[in-house]
């Protein structure tokens, strides 16, 4: 293998531009309301070779004429002090015509945000009912775990769906941006916990189990039929008219001690394989699998069932099944990639650590503890005590209980890629995958390992002579699982002067932690037979590659097109940055001596480095363009959004279209060079072929469009987005036109996963099918679910509520 990895480190570079890149406030605040349709302020600037903006005109201007189409973007509507990826699912969908933009907010509903709001609000349910922040998720010790819906899109033939790492996904109506449906009956998922629930069966009835699947699952534009039974070769059979491929998955324990919880988990699966095939004389059923899985799901919209393959290693023997030889994922499996002949999964740096899950349980109570205990100081010293001392006191403490019950497990610096070859996928002409009630089906998997961390990660559509050409952003050092505490402490001697407080890390509790290196491109060739690494091209540059967080490029709206692209030429990564404001001493001391480091952590920048939007040549792999956001901006999101004009003969197409964005900043006296608490964000709009540093030629003038709203606007800390064209709209919201027939789908949805608790006895409801079962019914559960029921058919607004 041909191994490349260059450093661009010019010395002088890591102090470039002398100015202090502060993080704003407004990452952790979040605005809950629900807009419809707002018209935006677009204001045009023009790029100097500095990244400086100069106004061209202060009035409302008209954008483009050739910017059309719908761009989508999510967020989490985190509480204060919680994580930012961690919160109900708001949606922004701007529309842009006829050299306009409006905008249109709407929260993702599923069952369990009414019953959320519901159980917060109104003191007659019991506190084993209300939901707590665990980490990134949302758990309640009765009911079980939030589907927020807050982090991804799909777009199908027909159908647009919304995602969230650990939560079904849901179609949406573009439109009317209200949910319609879930992906498939609860019941027919197998969630984190169901492999336990053969020592605990109470697991089974768990009203809102956990479910693992990417946040990335995929749909080919190009040969939808490579995914489906070989229908073309069967002249009876008929192409499905939408589908999609997911997972669902379950890493298993990987806490502390799991070595030795492994084991003996390890080794009760074997003895029940070997005791219930002896009993039955037949594979075990899904169902009563132990311990970890990886499954792939086909999905297809016709008939609303979940198809599913156990993925397994090469050396799996059906016969003699062997756990070890199962696909088990060690981390997160965040990402799914299509090319021409194979579908890709990379396990990435995305660690759920158990101790998070269970924080509100392991850290609440003494934190309420000691509250009291100061208050109580306060009260009985008649204000004698030093209110600053008793402030340091509790933080002190804070520190030392978060210190124990939240110890740091750094995430593994080696990927895995899993290779499926989807010729197996038309083997199952007439051999479709199982349900779950039946005996697995099994489907093979090439693996393939590369070292460091994996932020986000593409591949080239064509594959020829089965070479898979990956695309991938390394997060070097960095650890997105992690948040800032209040409780953190700064590194020794990075504090700025006016942070010199009791809690200096405070303003920024809640935001994930920052990157502790400057991070890496690579470009590999992978033998898709053999799982073979080929060849490697990576490069990191102490310039540009601080912190990649998404991408976007041209073949992402690649929705039949006449003349696809099969070679991805250019990529769009939003770089978030350095900054010591989001690096606490603990994420320090953890990754300051970590291996495959670039910059020495006694060598990281002092002053930071600014959010930053680039062009990757994938050809060259070089920075062919880029734009430096101004301090105290934190950009977020960037979309490809083709132009609706032909695109010049002497263009090449991936660079023919402008690239959305949202940015995030705090209102500034630009005199005192101080920043307030009232967030001020935008959204900007770029000429994808010129972001103000091409280091090709003719050098023309770069501009960039802001949307703003009169007095401002405060968005979420949003994580990925989507871009329709305006036919796509069209024909994924057409069946939803009708606000009836949108409710009659979501009641018969909730009445699949819900009915026996609101109407155990079966009677007058939407669909034949039997709802999901539960063993018992509780009292309090089922005034719960009778009361969110009609709320959320309707989708009522929360100001409704």
């Amino acid at each position: 293998m041909n191994d490349d990895f260059s450093i661009i480190y010019d010395p002088s570079k890591v102090e470039a531009d002398g100015q202090t890149h502060d993080i704003p406030t407004s990452v952790v605040k979040a605005s809950r309301e629900e807009r419809d349709t707002t018209n935006l302020i677009a204001q045009q600037f023009q790029i100097d070779s500095q990244s400086q903006l100069i106004p061209i005109s202060s009035a409302d201007v008209e954008l483009p004429a050739d910017l059309t189409g719908y761009y989508f973007v999510a967020a989490a509507l985190s509480p204060p002090e919680t994580q930012v990826i961690n919160g109900d699912g708001m949606i922004y969908r701007l529309e842009f015509l006829n050299g306009k933009a409006t905008l249109k907010t709407r929260i993702a509903k599923t069952p369990c945000y009414y019953a959320d709001q519901l159980t917060q609000k109104f003191r007659k349910y019991p506190e084993s009912y209300v939901f707590k922040d665990a980490g990134p998720s949302r758990m309640s010790p009765k009911l079980g775990n939030r589907n927020q819906l807050n982090t991804a899109f799909l777009q199908t033939h027909d159908h647009l769906l919304v995602t969230f790492d650990a939560g079904i996904p849901w179609v949406i109506d573009p439109d009317s941006m209200e949910l319609i449906e879930p992906v498939g009956r609860m019941d027919e998922w197998l969630s984190i916990t169901d492999p336990f629930a053969g020592f605990a069966p109470s697991l089974r009835d768990t009203v809102l189990p956990s479910h693992s699947n990417p946040a990335h699952p995929v749909y080919d534009h190009h040969k939808p039929e490579n995914d489906f039974p070989n229908c073309q070769s069967d002249p009876s059979s008929t192409l499905p008219s939408d589908h999609f491929l997911t997972l669902n998955y379950s890493v298993g324990y990987k806490g502390k001690f799991r070595k030795n919880v492994d084991r003996v988990l390890g080794w009760v699966r074997r003895r029940a394989i070997r005791a219930l095939n002896r009993a039955k004389g037949e594979p075990l059923p899904f169902t009563q699998r132990v311990y970890g899985f990886t499954d792939l799901i086909r999905y297809n919209f016709d008939d609303r069932k979940l198809e599913r393959w156990q993925l397994v290693l090469p050396d799996w023997d059906s016969e003699n099944p062997d756990v070890t030889k199962l696909l088990i994922g060690e981390q997160s499996i965040h990402q799914m990639v299509a090319t021409e002949d194979y579908i890709i999964l990379a396990d990435m740096a995305f660690k759920i650590e158990y101790s998070q899950l269970f924080s509100p349980y392991l850290v609440d109570l003494p934190e309420k503890w000691f509250d009291n205990a100061i208050k109580f100081l306060t009260k009985l010293s008649q204000g004698g005590f030093s209110q600053d001392k008793l402030l340091r006191l509790r933080l002190e403490l804070g520190y030392q209980l978060y210190a124990i019950f939240l110890k740091l497990l750094p995430s593994s610096q080696i990927s895995n890629f899993y290779i499926i070859s989807r010729a197996d996928l038309q083997k199952c002409s007439n051999n479709p995958g199982s349900r779950l009630t039946e005996p697995p089906k099994s489907i093979s998997v090439r693996k393939v390992t590369i070292p460091r961390e994996i932020s986000h990660f593409t591949a080239d559509y064509s594959n020829p002579e089965g070479k898979i050409t990956l695309h991938i952003g390394h997060q070097n050092n960095t650890d997105v699982t992690e948040w800032i505490s209040e409780y953190d402490r700064p590194v020794a001697g990075k504090q700025k002067p006016f942070e010199n407080t009791a809690s200096p890390c405070k303003r920024l509790a809640g935001m994930i932690t920052g990157a502790m290196d400057v991070s890496s491109f690579g470009r590999y060739i992978v033998d898709g037979e053999t799982g073979a690494l080929l060849d490697s091209k990576v490069f990191s540059d102490v310039e540009h590659t601080w912190w990649p967080s998404v991408y976007t490029h041209r073949d992402i709206c690649r929705d039949r097109p006449t003349e696809p692209a099969t070679e991805i030429k250019n990529l769009y990564w939003m770089c978030w940055g350095f900054s010591w404001e989001i690096i606490p001493d603990r994420i320090y001391q953890a990754y300051k001596d970590r291996e495959f480091r670039v910059v020495h952590h006694t060598q990281l920048p002092e002053t930071g480095k600014p959010s930053k939007l680039l062009r990757l040549d994938t050809q060259t792999m070089e920075i062919a363009d880029w734009f430096d956001f101004p301090p105290g901006h934190f950009a977020c999101s960037p979309q490809f959004i083709p132009k609706s004009t032909p695109c010049p003969p002497d263009q090449d197409p991936s660079t023919h279209g402008y690239i959305a964005c949202v940015v995030l900043s705090d209102a500034r006296d630009l005199h005192a060079g101080t920043a307030d608490a009232t967030p001020q964000d935008e959204f900007w709009i770029f000429d994808a072929s010129n972001l103000g540093n091409r280091n090709d030629s003719p050098k023309t003038q770069a501009i960039v469009y802001k949307l703003t709203h009169a007095p401002s606007l405060n968005l979420g800390l949003t994580i990925h987005s989507i871009w329709l064209s305006p036919e796509d709209f069209t024909q994924k919201s057409q069946p939803y036109t009708d606000p009836q027939e949108r409710q009659n789908l979501r009641r018969k949805a909730f009445w699949q996963d819900y009915g026996a608790l609101v109407n155990p006895k079966n009677s007058g409801q939407p669909s034949t099918d039997k709802p999901r079962a539960f063993k018992s019914i509780d009292p309090t559960t089922q005034t719960l679910f009778q009361e969110l029921q009609e709320p959320f058919i309707q989708q009522r607004l929360e100001l409704d509520d």
